[in-house]
């Protein structure tokens, strides 16, 4: 699958803010004599040659003196433009005559990656960045749609510089590559989403801010999550994008935006969003992600171990932070409900559970949570019972700065009835021990979360 590396290259510099703020910074030279070519609105201008290193494709099809890959890269940028406005992103910034107009100006030569964005602040301080493009001219040669949507992935980086040149690559890279795939269609770019989709999904023992191996680029479930959580609502990847440009990290960002939006923390959303990746691709259960947007069509999923009530098991966190790990137990013709009961994941550790409850079809029909911070001990339980072909997914996160290593128990329960008190049976011990084990430290007047 070739075009697999072709499309996702890096396309963001390294020490982003040095080329922001780096008034020294000349535009690229090229091997020949450059030709250039405007947009019909004025808004961009290609640069190119036809000689040397930087040559690109020259041909020109329908006999119009512009070579047909110039226009595609034009077309692309309208497309991009248009898009971007109309999901309600903020406008594009004039170029400020930096590359000698007005127009925000793409390069197309011989670069290392597939394309590249460039941050360009202007003088006045107040003013949001603008930027310019490289795109390689490798791509000039060959699929349509792939150079059209690398375009459109470096052009969606000049609409995040106007919120911040600031920010973390995942985020970065997350953002253009959930913008990137939905207003350009192809096969092509089909397998690639469907690519990222099984990247992201088998790894969640990555942190969700991790780059390298394109993990980064993958990331464009997080966006998406982000957009359909309780309802698709694109205007919330702008205040999203808002508050990074307010806020010093990603994290404080997300965590800022998450409580003006959702009412939770990074933590509840990374929570929430560990679950809904339980149910993509392969485990649609029609209650999550919108299939009708960045659709998956294999079938992936996130890797999940077979657990046994009663059983000790064990729940390492490797990795820091957000990370996410998941366990199901089987109904087996018990319909009784289930708790889980973990010990501390450590002194400086942070660590979440979710117990999701399943019909035999898969799809989620009720959950329970619980969070603890530093030496807690973990325990959750469902109020009402599994359907007897059902299961329970038990989802894990880490969210701290320091990896959770627990020991865990999942037991079969008494639902809980309204207006009567449950019976728990002996298989519960644990749970019960959690319960003692917090009121006894109500008693001491510990902290209890």
């Amino acid at each position: 699958m070739p075009v697999l590396p072709t499309l996702l290259a890096t396309c963001l510099p390294p020490n982003l803010a040095h080329y922001a703020h780096s008034r020294e910074l000349s535009r690229p030279s090229m091997s020949g004599p450059v030709e250039t070519v405007d947009s019909p609105d004025g808004r961009f201008r290609v640069h190119y040659t036809d000689y040397g290193d930087d040559a690109m494709d020259i041909n020109d099809n329908d006999g119009d003196g512009v070579p047909d890959a110039v226009t595609r890269i034009l077309v692309a940028l309208d497309i991009g433009a248009d898009a971007f406005e109309a999901r309600g992103w903020r406008s594009l910034e004039p170029d400020n005559a930096w590359g000698g107009s007005d127009a925000i100006d793409v390069y197309v030569g011989a670069i290392d990656a597939n394309g590249y964005a460039y941050p360009a602040l202007p003088d006045d301080p107040d003013a949001v960045s603008s930027c310019y493009l490289e795109i390689n001219a490798g791509l000039t040669g060959g699929s349509s749609v792939v150079l059209e949507s690398v375009v459109v992935h470096e052009l969606h980086h000049c609409v995040q510089f106007a919120y911040t040149v600031n920010s973390h690559a995942w985020m970065y890279e997350s953002t253009a590559t959930y913008e990137q795939y939905q207003p350009i269609e192809g096969d092509e770019l089909d397998l690639l989403v469907n690519f990222l989709w099984a990247l992201r999904l088998n790894q969640p023992d990555r942190p969700i801010h991790g780059v390298g191996d394109r993990y980064e680029y993958a990331g464009m479930l997080f966006p998406k999550f982000w957009a359909e959580r309780g309802g698709t609502d694109l205007g919330r990847l702008d205040a999203l994008w808002t508050v990074l440009g307010e806020t010093p990290g990603w994290r404080v960002g997300i965590d800022v935006a998450a409580s003006e939006l959702f009412n939770t923390s990074l933590d509840g959303v990374f929570l929430d969003y560990s679950v809904w990746n339980a149910f993509a691709c392969g485990r649609d259960d029609g209650q999550h992600y919108d299939p009708d947007v960045l659709p998956c069509t294999v079938d992936a999923g996130v890797p999940i171990t077979p657990i046994q009530a009663g059983d000790s098991f064990e729940v390492v966190h490797e990795n820091t932070s957000h990370t996410a790990l998941y366990f199901e137990l089987p109904a087996d013709g018990d319909d009784r409900a289930v708790a889980v009961s973990c010990d501390a994941p450590g002194d400086e550790a942070e660590a979440a559970v979710r117990i999701v409850a399943l019909d035999g079809g898969g799809a989620e029909v009720g959950a329970a949570s619980a969070s603890v911070k530093g030496g807690e001990a973990l325990a959750a339980r469902l109020s009402e019972g599994l359907p007897p072909d059902g299961a329970a997914l038990l989802v894990f996160v880490s969210t701290g700065d320091v990896a959770a290593e627990q020991t865990c128990e999942v037991t079969r329960v008494a639902a809980e009835i309204p207006g009567r008190c449950a019976t728990m049976p002996a298989s519960s011990t644990p749970w019960l021990a959690a319960l003692l084990l917090f009121a006894a430290r109500r008693r001491r007047g510990e902290a209890v979360r």
